[in-house]
């Protein structure tokens, strides 16, 4: 069975994630992943490739030529995919699901994010024109989130809720890892570390971060100082690093994109994820594996509180992030991995979830 996957980024981030977990577990059923994705390069390609799949590169200039680079490749992919699985996070773009509907591939949806509140008037109408027509086309329509689910596919009953799962191997807590992170690091171990973990770009908000990290250690006179981690890169990483310094704020790290995530939350205190908007952020359960205490925007749907180490703060008032960061007891830290596999939150079993998902509703015998 091979499977054209569209909407992950050539940068490291959630979705990409997720469709590389599963990527790896259905390997041994016979699944191979073929991705198209924008730009020349990306930092999947080598994993893509080894697990046996295809990387379709497009690039464009203009609008005309995105779609029209789009066309061909999914036209001359369609001999060796039967199978379209298409990642969103809002129907603005239709043509990739246009297209699959008119090569005859059989469309697997997967809702990703809730809806962005400083969208346009005209995004939105267009979102509600196009999840339309993404629901009569879908075959299998998947969300990681009810506020997803009703922002891609509205009131459509068929949606599936898959869990944002993680590698419960490499996401754990352990005294040796913190130790060893920080001192690589170079942070004194009365330091307080804040972690912020995604790609750097708008929807991740990292300056509120960084306002907050200002403001924590203008509002103590202590032996000890608040610390900031940024993992990630972005199209926002030279405007972050240059508002940093324009503030003339101490104490942030920017770390980029790392391979193991897991030795940099052992390291931190507390984990931020001030966004904008979200469908169910990867890296909130992958810093409750860790046992970090996480404070999320309330714009992120409240079922990412998986183990009670979640609270919700409005970004309207940032004063009420600085009172829970200086309430948070950091003593007694304990592994929340067992917990996840618990409710549903590892990756290789939802793996199998979704594929017997997509053989019952769209077999290879189904049309």
């Amino acid at each position: 069975m091979t499977v054209l996957v569209y909407g992950i980024s050539n940068q490291k981030g959630g979705i990409s994630e997720f469709m590389m977990g599963l990527s790896e577990n259905l390997r041994t059923k016979d699944v191979v992943f073929n991705y198209v994705i924008k730009g020349s390069d990306s930092v999947y390609e080598d994993k893509i490739k080894f697990l046996g799949g295809k990387v379709y590169y497009y690039n464009f200039k203009n609008k005309f030529q995105r779609v029209f680079n789009l066309y061909k490749i999914m036209k001359s992919a369609r001999h060796s995919n039967d199978f379209f699985y298409y990642n969103t996070s809002g129907t603005y773009f239709i043509f990739p699901i246009l297209f699959a509907f008119l090569f005859k591939y059989k469309i697997i949806s997967h809702a990703h994010n809730s809806r962005d509140c400083s969208l346009s008037f005209l995004y939105v109408i267009l979102n509600l024109i196009n999840r339309r027509i993404l629901n009569k086309v879908s075959k299998v329509k998947l969300s990681c989130s009810d506020l997803a689910k009703e922002w891609v596919f509205g009131k459509s009953s068929d949606a599936i809720q898959i869990n944002n799962a993680i590698d419960s191997k490499k996401f754990f807590y352990s005294e040796t890892i913190r130790n060893e992170t920080r001192s690589e690091l170079q942070i004194n171990h009365e330091d307080i570390v804040i972690i912020q973990v995604g790609r750097v770009e708008y929807p991740k908000n990292q300056k509120f971060s960084i306002d907050i990290l200002e403001k924590l250690n203008n509002l103590h006179d202590a032996d000890f100082k608040y610390k900031l981690i940024f993992i990630g890169e972005g199209k926002d990483s030279r405007i972050l690093k240059e508002y940093v310094q324009s503030k003339g704020i101490d104490g942030v790290l920017f770390l980029g994109q790392r391979n193991n995530i897991n030795k940099y939350l052992n390291a931190a205190d507390i984990f931020l994820l001030p966004s904008f908007f979200e469908g169910f952020p990867i890296v909130a359960v992958e810093a409750q594996a860790t046992g970090l205490r996480c404070v999320l925007s309330d714009k992120i749907t409240k079922t990412a509180n998986i183990t009670g180490l979640v609270d919700f703060l409005p970004l309207t008032n940032i004063d009420c992030w600085l009172k829970k960061i200086q309430e948070i007891d950091f003593k007694n830290r304990i592994d929340y991995n067992d917990l996840l596999k618990e409710k549903g939150f590892d990756n290789n079993k939802n793996a199998v979830v979704i594929y017997n998902i997509i053989m019952n509703n769209l077999g290879e015998g189904n049309e």
